[in-house]
């Protein structure tokens, strides 16, 4: 059971529209380096171009995955103070982290699959250049019929997520509801947590008196 209670954890203390995608482009701040070199593999060849492809997914939702479950918060939430925490105040978790994502995840795997196999049966001498061929369209020849679909899908969702935040009372995206979560403030959720305390002890010690 948390310390923390529910009522404070998320309906007094909810990060806004506005907070969380500063912390959004703070994360994207600091793994523009990554994202560079990534980039840049697709100039490489075909297998740096995948590997490229490759490490744009991972950025791209492993990330916020693993900080979420280990830390509560990405590198952008925790400049902001910002905390991910399940709707009772406790620790998100492995589970509802990888919940949290997987709407993303499935999508972004799906147009990750679907542009290294278009990178894999490129003709090379029509387009040598994957990085140019991708972003010119000419790589749409080689693609799987379900990467565009996956694309579409993918460029959907990220505005009907952003939506659910923006009408929720609650300041809680769609992936927050698939996975049970809250982004709070951590400092109000800290002084939650203090001034609960005593009433935690209290439950504690009439939980012994009656044994």
């Amino acid at each position: 059971m948390s310390l923390v209670p529910s009522d404070i954890a998320h309906e007094q203390a909810p990060a806004g529209f506005w907070t969380r995608y500063v912390a959004l482009f703070w994360d994207s701040v600091w793994l523009w380096p990554v994202t560079f070199v990534a980039s840049l593999a697709y100039e490489a060849g075909r297998w740096q171009a995948i590997a490229g492809a490759a490490a744009l997914f991972v950025l791209g939702g492993v990330y916020r995955v693993v900080f979420h479950a280990t830390r509560g918060a990405t590198l952008g939430k925790i400049s902001r103070g910002l905390e991910v925490v399940r709707t009772d105040g406790s620790p998100v978790g492995w589970t509802r982290a990888l919940r949290r994502e997987s709407v993303f995840l499935v999508l972004a795997l799906a147009v990750f699959a679907g542009e290294a196999w278009a990178i894999v049966h490129v003709d090379v001498g029509r387009d040598a250049r994957f990085g140019g061929g991708w972003r010119s369209g000419m790589m749409a020849d080689y693609e799987p019929w379900w990467a565009m679909p996956a694309l579409v899908a993918y460029l959907v969702w990220l505005p009907v997520d952003a939506l659910f935040l923006v009408c929720s009372k609650k300041r809680r995206a769609a992936h927050d509801l698939i996975g049970g979560t809250v982004v709070v403030r951590e400092a109000v959720a800290e002084q939650a947590l203090a001034a609960d305390i005593p009433t935690a002890f209290e439950r504690l010690k009439s939980g012994a008196a009656r044994r």
